[in-house]
């Protein structure tokens, strides 16, 4: 019986919904999904989700031109970050992103339709400025950070895949998921640096690894 049920299952998920042909169609739809920070900022930061939207164009029935954007909501682990800021001072670490790509579509014509995306990606993120130049341990540090943004930090490129698929309810509407890779080059990360009596500020520029799982909807028209 778990063996009908399992070839039942799989030959629904086959099933075209109609016969479609992505050639020439657009998409849109919203996104939702957790954002997942590798390395030190975990220290620094506490995820609170994001959310945004997706646009595709279908170049080929199989292929297809993809734009997304999202913001990543963020707020500071005021742990890490205790005396950074003046008291009460209102700062966030909202990631903003962009990618542009192509999707692979493996089984454009089936209900259930898995994909490959692989392309580029942008990101702004808030670098705050520093006050007050100190040195510690040799390195040159900030004894606080302000609110002041520092525009020449936190514009920055990524390569991104991910990979994902497409359950369609009917023709025109489906529902997707996906798990995406971003390695964010060149990423102001916030540093630390402490001694018995100074604490000190900066940031320094490393490549940071995103890990991404979402949600969405797709419209096709």
């Amino acid at each position: 019986m778990r063996k009908l049920l399992t070839a039942g299952l799989i030959l629904l998920l086959l099933t075209p919904a109609t016969a479609v042909d992505k050639t020439g169609l657009f998409s849109i739809g919203p996104r939702i999904a957790l954002w997942l920070p590798m390395g030190p900022i975990n220290q620094a930061l506490l995820e609170q989700g994001s959310f945004g939207g997706l646009f595709s164009f279908g170049l080929t029935e199989g292929l297809s031109i993809v734009i997304r954007a999202a913001l990543d909501l963020a707020g500071r682990d005021g742990d890490f970050f205790d005396g950074a800021f003046p008291t009460d001072s209102d700062v966030n670490f909202n990631l903003f992103q962009a990618h542009l790509g192509l999707r692979w579509n493996m089984t454009p014509r089936a209900r259930f339709d898995p994909f490959v995306q692989f392309g580029v990606g942008y990101f702004n993120w808030p670098v705050y400025t520093g006050g007050d130049p100190i040195t510690i341990r040799g390195k040159e540090m900030y004894e606080s950070l302000s609110t002041e943004l520092n525009p020449d930090l936190g514009h920055m490129f990524s390569g991104w895949v991910c990979l994902g698929g497409e359950f369609f309810t009917k023709a025109s509407l489906s529902l997707e998921f996906e798990i995406g890779y971003d390695a964010v080059f060149d990423f102001p990360w916030p540093t630390k640096e402490e001694t018995e009596d100074q604490v000190g500020w900066n940031y320094r520029l490393d490549i940071l690894h995103i890990l991404t799982l979402g949600l969405g909807l797709n419209l096709y028209i």
